[in-house]
């Protein structure tokens, strides 16, 4: 049976870098509270982690991307979810009126919509966050469905447990989410740049490695040289229907 490694543990990522940093490289880290240099780069790792999980050049990394629903209660505040870090782009929409949410809107139109008492939107639902909470201006007279994305926090998950996720290590088998050769040349980087030395080279590795794992991230989109807005192979003017051939 075939065995792949592009997910490490917190342990190996930690072994890795030591080894390739001429460091001892340490049998175990979350347990070895003695072990300064273990320590150090497992607090490094958990910098790392969190680093990376905002969106990187704009690219936000599909392990954390997940899908937030929710039902408007007629309340205009709701809790965000615990594992929220950032909405993506865009991807905000009203299920129920098959809308677009408006928003996030800015504090002069927040104010502006405040100042005006203006009533429910008859366009969509128009939204913002603030002090941790997801808050919608007025509430809709009746139930919406709202759906939006987000980057979550849960770059770590338990081994034993897969729908344990956590933004720390807790152990030295946890999984950490992220490309494994991306993570180990990070927390290279990180552990140079702590200790003062030379990171040039560790910069330009990985740099080289974020752009690499970006790419691999997701699929190119599709470029069109022609004019016609169709998706590709799916036209009726150039393609055969299923059924109904030589009718």
């Amino acid at each position: 049976m075939a065995l792949f490694n592009k997910r490490g543990t917190a342990l190996t990522i930690i072994q890795d870098a030591c080894g390739q940093l001429g460091l001892p490289v340490p049998a175990s880290v979350v347990t070895a509270t003695n072990d300064t240099t273990a320590q150090q780069m497992l607090r490094l790792l958990t910098w790392s982690g969190r680093k990376l999980i905002k969106p990187t050049n704009t690219h936000r990394w599909q392990q954390l991307l997940r899908t937030w629903e929710l039902v408007t209660t007629g309340a205009t505040t709701y809790a965000l979810p615990a594992d929220w870090d950032s909405f993506e782009d865009l991807t905000a929409w009203n299920v129920t009126s098959r809308l677009p949410m408006l928003g996030p809107a800015t504090d002069p139109q927040w104010q502006c919509l405040k100042a005006r008492a203006l009533g429910n939107s008859t366009i969509s639902v128009i939204y913002r966050t603030r002090n941790g909470l997801f808050e919608i201006y007025q509430a809709p007279p009746t139930a919406q469905s709202l759906r939006i994305d987000y980057s979550s926090r849960a770059w770590v998950h338990d081994a034993a447990d897969v729908s344990e996720y956590r933004d720390f290590i807790d152990a030295d088998d946890d999984i950490v989410q992220y490309d494994n050769e991306l993570i180990t040349a990070l927390l290279k980087l990180q552990f140079l740049t702590a200790k003062g030395f030379d990171t040039s080279a560790a910069q330009s590795e990985y740099d080289e490695l974020l752009e690499a794992a970006i790419s691999a991230d997701s699929d190119a989109p599709v470029l069109r040289v022609t004019r016609s807005d169709s998706y590709p192979l799916l036209t009726t003017e150039f393609n055969t229907p299923d059924t109904g051939y030589g009718s």
